[in-house]
């Protein structure tokens, strides 16, 4: 778990009161500090082997990735776009980590996720508390297929969804600002041919969501 004077500061306020969810927090994964532009992740990390990906209409950077980022004491490849389209929801922008690695088992792909939850959870507080959650939910949609939800981290929960034949997911979400569209979406999918465990994390923010808050705030002071 992620210790240090931000971190504990984020708890603190977490914990005093359930409004305190809901609002936007300021996490920290090494040198970026999400929600970030691609040129923020960037310029926040120079050093680092960037490789980018242009828009097929436009020279413009849609995202960056690079690998070599130590998070909850393991290496993750950081991704960060903008502007995806994902209709019917919207654009967003977001910051990604990834990790694959080799598990014995299914359950052992589920401690994975439960343990990144709870590394995460000092900064964004628990997951999987919207009342969507337990049910199909509209915020992201359904599961593939059926699911169950047990707990996860310290504090969390995850759903456990059996998608297909040869696959399993272990999800779970944070609400971090609806007003602004902004959550946190983790996610491991465990392969069963291969015993491969593909870990997520996602804090991503619906731009136009974001948009209409602010002119919203700014015809109402």
């Amino acid at each position: 778990m992620l210790r240090g004077t931000i971190l504990s500061l984020y708890a603190a306020l977490l914990a005093t009161s359930a409004a305190a969810q809901s609002q936007p927090v300021q996490p920290v994964f090494g040198p970026f500090h999400p929600p970030m532009t691609i040129e923020a992740a960037m310029a926040a990390a120079p050093e680092y082997n960037w490789q980018v990906e242009h828009s097929r209409r436009s020279d413009a950077v849609i995202s960056a990735s690079t690998n070599g980022l130590q998070f909850a004491g393991e290496n993750w490849t950081v991704e960060v776009a903008s502007d995806i389209d994902i209709a019917p929801h919207g654009y967003i922008f977001s910051f990604d980590l990834r990790r694959d690695t080799e598990v014995r088992n299914a359950r052992a792909c589920r401690d994975l996720l439960s343990s990144t939850v709870a590394a995460l959870e000092p900064m964004y507080g628990a997951f999987g508390q919207h009342p969507s959650f337990d049910g199909r939910g509209t915020l992201y949609g359904g599961p593939a297929g059926s699911f169950t939800v047990v707990d996860a981290g310290a504090s969390s929960r995850m759903r456990v969804e059996r998608v297909g034949e040869g696959l399993q997911d272990f999800i779970t979400f944070n609400e971090v600002d609806e007003a602004i569209g902004r959550a946190v979406m983790v996610k491991a999918t465990y392969y069963f041919e291969h015993h491969d465990c593909e870990l997520r994390i996602q804090d991503f923010q619906n731009t136009d969501r974001a948009r209409r808050a602010a002119e919203s705030r700014a015809r109402n002071p």
